[in-house]
């Protein structure tokens, strides 16, 4: 058993954030295959902050997955803390701050 705060998982193991691959099929897909928390793709926490852009369904849990993550990426501590707000506020149970994504359209962006 894994307890992250409030979210008690019967398996320590869950879907991680991966940038382009998360989506709201592959999230259903590893909770078909026992994943007991997904996570959606990694998001720019500017981003999350555009209205028009965090209106869009890829930004929208579904009802059905649940507990579900989001992972933010930034620089600044004051977007990513509105952002993580954000992300609380749309659904999200769990914020994951992504700090060391090694893939270079990651780290091109500080």
């Amino acid at each position: 058993m894994l307890k992250i705060g409030n979210i008690i998982l019967d398996v320590p193991f869950f879907q991680a954030s991966l940038s382009g691959y998360s989506d709201y099929a592959m999230r259903t897909i590893a909770r078909d295959f026992g994943a007991p928390l997904v996570f959606a793709g990694v998001m720019l926490a500017k981003s999350v902050l555009h209205p028009r852009i965090f209106k869009g369904p890829l930004f929208k849990p579904g009802d059905d997955e649940h507990p579900i993550g989001g992972q933010l990426l930034g620089e600044d501590p004051e977007t990513m803390a509105k952002a993580a707000k954000a992300l609380r506020g749309a659904g999200y149970d769990l914020i994951d701050l992504n700090f060391a994504c090694p893939t270079p359209k990651v780290v091109r962006r500080k």
